[in-house]
């Protein structure tokens, strides 16, 4: 299982790990220990219902690292920092992933999500939470680079400095980033994976959304369970089932315009379940973090810029243009609101158009 709430302790547990190995640098700066178990802990705190699915419909609005000094504005968590001496500019520039402390922020929230999700990966069967049978080639290739032993410990490696996180292993940390990459490749981008999120993002929460019916503050204080409640009375939950238990039906094409025209042939025979996406610029290499070499301390990418390369080769597409479309009968839409969706489709259409 991976939730944000699982995931928050994950990384709060690697930062205080981080912290009770690097106790010289911590205890010189007593404040840095309580900020950075904080920061790691409450680092999604913002995460709205529908979690990255919902953020996608307005990055702006749910930038969390943007968003992050309105939690220090709350009475009680004012009080609690001042309790704690606790300097909340220090804990939002680590939200930010700036300075040393952003910078083990930086990488214990990618060791957490990585760990989480290789576990998922050993032994489940489940498409509902891997999206494509387990014998499937792509899920092999992953498989064999997360089962690296020791493939997340990357922890144990790790230095912190003035300037932030320092890696002691350097082969360790390819390993890592390279087992990364394969997942952003063949898990996180893959069209089965991408499909039903880019579908419900991008029609129907963007619609409710953009017409006022869900509204920022009230995704950033409700559940999953509550948006789905909410969505269903105003379509019908049986749409969620319908993606769910629909394999992907995707196109690739090798222009982002080829694209945009086959999503506007569907839009012209009224099938408004479809979405052009580009999934190429997804993918952050994450090969900046410092390593310590005989020379010195410098840049994984400039130590090693041929594994450097191998990394984003690895993380990168090859079909990053892909058109989603439901197949067949397409989900009845609710009269009340028909004529209105269907207007707001074609103009989202022609907006969206402008900016890929």
């Amino acid at each position: 299982m991976h939730t944000r709430f699982l995931h928050s302790l994950d990384v709060a547990a690697l930062a205080a790990t981080i912290v009770y190995n690097n106790q010289a640098f911590f205890t010189e700066r007593p404040s840095y220990a309580k900020t950075m178990v904080l920061a790691a802990l409450t680092h999604d705190v913002l995460t709205p219902a529908g979690g990255d699915t919902t953020k996608s419909i307005d990055f702006a609005a749910f930038d969390e690292d943007i968003g992050y000094p309105e939690v220090l504005g709350y009475p009680a968590v004012a009080r609690f920092l001042r309790v704690e001496d606790i300097d909340g500019q220090l804990l939002a520039a680590t939200i930010r992933n700036e300075g040393p402390l952003g910078s083990v922020l930086d990488l214990v929230d990618k060791l957490g999500y990585i760990s989480r999700d290789t576990i998922n990966f050993e032994g489940n069967r489940d498409t509902r939470i891997i999206p494509w049978d387990w014998r499937s080639p792509r899920r092999q290739i992953v498989s064999e680079s997360t089962r690296t032993e020791n493939l997340t410990g990357l922890w144990q490696s790790v230095k912190v400095d003035e300037d932030g996180v320092v890696i002691t292993d350097s082969d360790h940390l390819y390993r890592f980033l390279y087992a990364r990459a394969l997942m952003f490749q063949h898990l996180y981008t893959a069209p089965e994976a991408r499909y039903q999120e880019s579908l419900i993002a991008r029609t129907i929460l963007s619609f409710l959304y953009d017409t006022g019916r869900l509204t920022r503050d009230w995704l950033l204080t409700r559940t999953d369970i509550e948006l789905r409640r909410e969505v269903g009375q105003l379509i019908s939950e049986r749409f969620f089932g319908y993606l769910v238990n629909y394999r992907a039906t995707y196109r690739v094409f090798d222009t982002v315009d080829r694209a945009c025209m086959f999503e506007g042939a569907c839009l012209a025979k009224k099938r408004y379940f479809v979405q052009t996406e580009d999934v190429g610029r997804f993918f952050k290499p994450a090969t900046h973090f410092r390593i310590e070499t005989s020379a010195g301390v410098v840049p994984f990418i400039e130590s090693a810029p041929q594994l450097a390369a191998k990394v984003l080769t690895a993380g990168r597409s090859t079909q990053p243009i892909r058109v989603y479309y439901l197949e067949g009968d397409q989900p009845k839409l609710n009269p009340t609101w028909k004529e209105e969706f269907e207007l707001w489709r074609m103009e989202q259409f022609v907006r969206d158009r402008r900016s890929l």
